[in-house]
């Protein structure tokens, strides 16, 4: 008597219960004779599967990268680590594509990378300058060239820490506001200065309180002073009066009598 579908996958399963250790002794028989056969065999009964049952695959999958994070990382750093040694000119091609499409990130990521490890960083760039001299020294070239207040702002601020000023807070913009406010003129020039008239100086910030005598890198320390006044004063007094921006602009109250 023929047996129905459900009774004929019901006694495959039972034989497949009983044959188990028989069945799993052949494919490895198999698999060790011709290990490229079979694999090819894998791949195609994957595949082939994958493309039938694309949903159920992908709850598979999801299920198991929540059951097995740490592995699920551990194989995406070997698979992508074997990527990369095996492609290096794609691998170069993507990351330079990547950075022209995200400069934000990638910057970002750079950012934090060297907060994190400072010291990494101080070697690795250390490393890299005694190996590309010449390199090195054409990009700074460029970028002063390019970016010349940038370059300045920075020198400012690097010898404000270097000096061990109590407060380092003046940014680029507030130099910038400064020169504004005083019309571009230098602080110590005589009325009748033509450099000043014309605005052909150029500016420096000038502390009132010297970095010597505890002076701040702050808004209410600087004014602006040509490169000649400025080497004259050095870390002695104002040639004369001065009164800097923040007080102009928000003049302290005085408390009111009771």
């Amino acid at each position: 008597m023929a047996k129905t579908p459900e009774e004929l996958r019901q006694y495959m399963h039972a034989w497949y219960i009983a044959n188990r250790a028989r069945i799993a002794a052949r494919a490895k028989a198999f698999y060790e004779k011709d290990i490229e056969t079979s694999r090819a065999i894998k791949r195609a009964a994957g595949k082939k599967y994958r493309e039938k049952h694309p949903e159920k695959v992908k709850t598979s999958k999801k299920a198991y990268h929540e059951r097995h994070p740490e592995r699920v990382r551990a194989a995406q750093k070997i698979s992508n680590r074997a990527w990369h040694l095996a492609n290096p000119e794609k691998r170069r091609a993507h990351g330079k594509l990547y950075r022209q499409r995200h400069p934000e990130k990638v910057n970002a990521n750079r950012r934090r990378r060297r907060h994190a490890n400072p010291e990494k960083t101080r070697a690795e760039s250390q490393a890299y300058r005694q190996a590309h001299p010449e390199e090195v020294r054409q990009r700074e070239r460029a970028y002063r060239q390019a970016h010349p207040e940038k370059v300045r702002d920075f020198t400012r601020a690097r010898r404000a820490r270097k000096k061990g000023a109590p407060i380092d807070d003046l940014s680029p913009e507030q130099w910038r506001e400064i020169q504004d406010a005083f019309s571009r003129r230098c602080v110590y020039c005589p009325a009748d200065c033509k450099a000043c008239k014309k605005k052909t100086h150029k500016l420096t910030p000038d502390h009132v309180t010297p970095y010597k005598h505890n002076g701040s890198n702050t808004l209410w320390n600087v004014v602006p002073a040509c490169l000649s006044c400025n080497i004259k004063k050095n870390a002695g007094p104002p040639p004369k009066p001065v009164q800097p921006l923040l007080l102009t602009i928000a003049p302290s109250k005085k408390p009111k009598a009771s």
